[in-house]
């Protein structure tokens, strides 16, 4: 299995946005593909684990790794990074708000699984999370500052 190495979205600046995982940073670029600019992503607040050896082979583990990538109605982009434990296995997720120039406004972090799907026209941010062990999809409620441009 092939994994990908980021994900997308489309801003209504008409960019589209790409959150990578090596480096972690965004990158903006306009529908012909050109790159228009590049933003640091929360960094990795953790080491890169070590790969782990056993005998003729090597275990490799993410690390924190940018995720998800999504664009609110009013500008800027929302990223959320994957924390995961000792085992590999996510343990939360930061969700981070930053505005059109790529300066962060806004956090959350969330524990347990908590995978940003989409934003609506309205704002609203629906969730994949884990209540009472069954898989739900939960809508919240963005507060989002005004855009600074």
């Amino acid at each position: 299995m092939i994994a990908p190495a980021g994900y997308l979205d489309f801003g209504t600046d008409g960019l589209l946005y790409h959150v990578q995982w090596a480096p972690q940073e965004v990158r903006t670029y306009t529908a012909e593909g050109t790159l228009v600019s590049t933003f640091p992503a929360r960094s990795d607040e953790s080491a890169i684990p070590e790969p782990k050896i056993h005998g003729d082979s090597v275990t490799f583990t993410l690390g924190n790794t940018s995720l998800h990538i999504l664009c609110p109605p009013s500008g800027g982009f929302l990223t959320g990074l994957v924390y995961r434990g000792g085992d590999g296995n996510p343990e939360g997720v930061a969700l981070d708000l930053y505005d059109t120039g790529g300066r962060t406004v806004g956090t959350h972090r969330a524990t347990g699984v908590f995978s940003p799907l989409c934003l609506d026209a309205a704002s609203r941010l629906y969730v994949a999370q884990e209540r009472n062990d069954l898989p739900v999809v939960v809508r919240y409620r963005l507060e989002l500052p005004e855009p600074v441009r």
